[in-house]
């Protein structure tokens, strides 16, 4: 008999934390990913979004149109996740489509724009990268600064690339 009764407590325990653990995600299915995921879609610019729970917090997977004005984007996501998540927000990761040539300028330019971050010499890395891009033949590009970011966009065909690299 003994036996039996810790059977069933063992088993009732389970089930009770097994339907807790399920009813917390489905609240937070319903509280925080879905108004989350209507209010990134809303947003002009977003094709696609995902949240992902990564080690140490949230991930925000946005796929993001051609041609987009990326700073605009970038804080309207901010604002959004903020006012959703709470303070944090989460780390915002863009979706693009970029290709290996895309991602090379990217590497030859990332040093430059890190330097320009560190030195506060903005002039000077708009006109370092203005020089890459001519090297490279790329004609379509966007650099742009506010007080939290650097921006960069590059296009090339149908290809496209979004890097944010932050000031702090």
């Amino acid at each position: 008999m003994n036996k039996t009764r810790i059977s069933i407590i063992v088993i009732t325990l389970v089930i009770v934390t097994l339907l807790g653990v399920a009813g917390q995600r489905l609240l937070y299915m319903q509280k925080v990913e879905r108004p989350l995921k209507e209010r990134f879609l809303a947003i002009t610019g977003v094709e696609s979004f995902e949240l992902l729970e990564v080690p140490g917090g949230q991930e925000l997977v946005v796929a993001v149109a051609k041609d987009v004005d990326l700073p605009r984007l970038y804080r309207q996501l901010q604002a959004t996740a903020r006012e959703v998540l709470g303070s944090d927000g989460g780390e915002i990761e863009i979706l693009d489509q970029s290709s290996p040539t895309l991602e090379e300028v990217l590497h030859r330019v990332h040093f430059v724009i890190q330097e320009g971050i560190a030195t506060g010499r903005f002039t000077v890395m708009n006109d370092s990268v203005a020089q890459v891009m001519v090297n490279e033949g790329i004609s379509n590009y966007k650099l742009a600064v506010d007080s939290d970011n650097v921006y960069l966009q590059i296009g090339q065909g149908e290809n496209y690339l979004y890097s944010v690299f932050p000031r702090a």
